[in-house]
């Protein structure tokens, strides 16, 4: 059967693109095409900016379009996810299982275990990016719902008036003589 001048324009263009490629490696570290890394340490890179402060609402669901976003904008279908918990925290492995979901055919996601002497608990998750456009259209109709940035924003821990920013200086209480206060010579911070 004879190919369409059509169609073959778009494989021809199709192959070109597939050619060019790059690998993506959210560290910055080289690699090849058949690579989408974002190892080491994914979740404390892709919480970096935006930054998302701990304890955030919905932070799993933030950091999974986090990650949908760089693969997204960076990666291939049939190039091989790597996601990196350098703790194994059950946080990381939920967030990890999500994006893999989206990505990758489950039967084909691997969790290899990378423990050290000071992280025995660390994995990491690979598996073959195979459903990028659905991923992208999930993404695309989240964000249209409520963007990212606005969940972390909506969501981000509420400091109530009377607590105090966490590198605030405490003041002393100057009327009160003590031990401490005459041993100390008064103390500068009273003065």
């Amino acid at each position: 059967m004879a190919k369409t001048p059509r169609k073959l324009a778009y494989l021809i263009a199709l192959s070109a693109l597939s050619s060019t490629a790059s690998g993506y490696s959210l560290a910055g570290s080289p690699t090849d095409v058949s690579v989408c890394d974002l190892a080491p340490h994914t979740i404390s890179r892709l919480g970096r900016t935006p930054f998302v402060q701990a304890g955030t609402r919905d932070e799993e669901v933030i950091y999974e379009r986090l990650a949908l976003r760089k693969i997204a904008s960076n990666c291939l279908n049939g190039q091989t996810l790597i996601l990196d918990s350098e703790d194994g925290d059950a946080f990381d492995d939920r967030v990890f299982r999500n994006v893999s979901q989206q990505l990758c055919v489950v039967s084909d996601v691997r969790r290899i275990a990378t423990a050290k002497a000071d992280q025995p608990g660390a994995f990491q998750i690979r598996c073959a990016i195979q459903k990028l456009d659905q991923a992208r259209a999930w993404l695309t109709e989240a964000e249209h719902k409520i963007s990212t940035e606005q969940m972390i924003q909506d969501g981000a821990p509420k400091r109530s008036a009377n607590t105090p920013p966490p590198n605030a200086a405490v003041k002393k209480d100057c009327s009160k003589l003590n031990l401490s206060t005459m041993l100390n010579g008064g103390g500068a911070e009273c003065q």
